[in-house]
């Protein structure tokens, strides 16, 4: 049987972005490692400043411990790896831009982008390229089930809404709900209201919607009033963890009736910090278990907590699973061209809380867990 070959602005870029190759070289200069050799270039673009910063510098920051981790083991078949990032400012430009610079720069595999905005931007060029990308956390249906030249590890948003929906209706009785999303990341978010209609509607629910754009022209009590005015029994935040901060904080203050509940996007300390005392209470699904009692994971967040002074969140803990199933299906095959092949022959991984299964379309399948807040934590309610 034929495998199919996947994966077959505002101011200046940062440098073009932080080339981490002096790390790089001091990490290979350490090791004692064979020298001479030329470095494995790996590309990671996410969006480092703005709206959507902290996925990107989580993201990064996993990405980074993998690839400091490789190089005291050795590197790739005695290769060092040198790390270089792109920060795209979730702006579809400029992600189509330092995707382009990477792969002049000779990187053999980008990971990235963070948000499925910027994905999606960016699937075409990479296709016409041949370079394979693995994405930390896109989870947009638009790119599922293709023969293309993009990975990820997170599951599709198909599947972590049907799970949540179906927890919504019959666990919580919730019958008429509000989704809340935000337009910039639409790719992302019109998914979590389209398959949340569908799936809510199938029980003899009903799902309206109301969007907005982050930033400075945004009526926070107008939206809110809006969102009330239907008079929802619950209410479904599909936006960052700061502006879900912001709303869930707005939404208590007029109503301690309606329930909240948040897609994972939101699955940030940032969000339970600024949203405080209105913060519990909110229910969230995700792939994420931060209390895992996994070992691989424990080990995970004591060597991350130790390199960045956090505890790892979801977007850490997938940027470091990306880059060692990178790491794995090169240290298998070497080649590039052959990536795609081979990470869907290899198939299944071990992830830092369970194993990842990567069909032969590049989409990933993994536990999902439902999560609250209490005491100013998240806490696994259970496991689907």
């Amino acid at each position: 049987m034929k495998v199919s070959v996947r994966k077959g602005r505002r101011m200046s870029l940062i440098s073009s972005a932080i080339t981490l190759s002096a790390i790089a070289v001091f990490l290979w200069s350490v090791t004692g490692c064979q020298k001479g050799k030329q470095p494995i270039k790996v590309g990671f673009v996410g969006g480092l400043i703005g709206d959507h910063s902290d996925l990107g510098t989580s993201g990064q920051n996993g990405v980074m411990l993998a690839t400091e981790e490789i190089n005291r083991a050795g590197g790739i078949g005695g290769r060092p790896v040198e790390l270089i990032v792109k920060d795209d400012m979730s702006y579809p430009e400029t992600a189509l831009m330092v995707d382009k610079q990477l792969i002049e720069e000779g990187v053999v595999a980008i990971i990235g982008h963070m948000t499925s905005a910027m994905s999606i931007v960016a699937v075409p060029m990479i296709n016409e390229q041949k370079v394979h990308m693995i994405s930390p956390t896109t989870t947009t249906n638009q790119l599922s089930m293709l023969d293309d030249h993009f990975f990820r590890i997170q599951p599709s948003s198909k599947e972590l809404i049907q799970n949540f929906s179906n927890f919504a209706f019959e666990t919580m009785g919730l019958r008429k709900m509000v989704v809340v999303h935000d337009v910039s990341n639409k790719a992302y978010t019109q998914e979590w209201y389209d398959f949340s209609r569908s799936e809510f509607e199938k029980h003899g629910g009903s799902l309206t919607a109301e969007g907005f754009a982050p930033g400075s022209h945004l009526n926070l009590p107008r939206l809110v009033d809006r969102i009330l005015e239907v008079r929802p029994d619950g209410v479904l935040l599909v936006a960052s963890p700061e502006a879900s901060a912001s709303l869930c904080s707005q939404l208590r203050r007029l109503s301690s009736e309606v329930r909240i509940l948040s897609s994972p996007w939101a699955m940030s300390g940032d969000f339970v910090k600024d949203a405080g005392i209105a913060a519990e209470g909110v229910v969230l699904t995700d792939s994420f278990d931060r209390h895992s009692q996994a070992a691989a994971f424990a080990d995970f967040r004591k060597r991350f907590k130790n390199r960045f002074g956090v505890d790892p969140n979801r977007a850490s803990m997938s940027g470091y699973e990306a880059a060692k199933i990178l790491f794995t299906a090169l240290s298998t095959n070497s080649d590039p061209a052959m990536l795609g092949e081979t990470i869907v022959r290899l198939r299944t991984f071990e992830g830092l809380q369970g194993p990842i299964t990567i069909d032969e379309y590049g989409d990933a399948h993994r536990k999902l867990y439902l999560i609250t807040v209490q005491g100013g934590e998240f806490v696994t309610l259970g496991q689907k």
